[in-house]
């Protein structure tokens, strides 16, 4: 996956981060409790457990892994997806078929971007 994100006012000192957590069951429907989280606090002390293990997951592969401010467009660059399935079974019960991720980024209280993350979980790992 490969994302870049164009900021056309800089510097970002404000995002807050809407994560829903979504099953295909005939559409997609939510399967895990939703999380609202404020991603400069986050990254500036990493304690909520859901997030860090997301944020553990693409860290690596992003420009997104420091404090705010930004003053820098945001990429995602060449990131893995296969093994996010593996990673998520050790804190969410998920049995086969079809999730996504539907997310919800805000600067200063204004929606600034939507990304969804479709995942296929095929057989269980552990």
């Amino acid at each position: 996956m490969d994302i870049h994100m164009n900021l056309f006012k800089t510097p970002v000192n404000n995002v807050t981060i809407i994560a829903k957590f979504m099953r295909y069951d005939h559409g997609y429907k939510p399967f895990f409790v939703d999380i609202t989280f404020d991603a400069c606090r986050f990254l500036k002390n990493q304690r909520q457990p859901v997030v860090r293990l997301f944020y553990n997951i693409y860290k690596n592969s992003s420009n997104i892994n420091h404090t705010c401010p930004y003053n820098h467009d945001l990429i995602v660059d060449h990131f893995w997806t296969g093994n996010i399935e593996g990673d998520l079974l050790n804190y969410i019960p998920i049995i086969n078929g079809d999730y996504a991720i539907f997310t919800e980024w805000f600067s200063n209280n204004i929606v600034r971007a939507f990304i969804n993350i479709y995942i296929r979980v095929s057989e269980n790992h552990k």
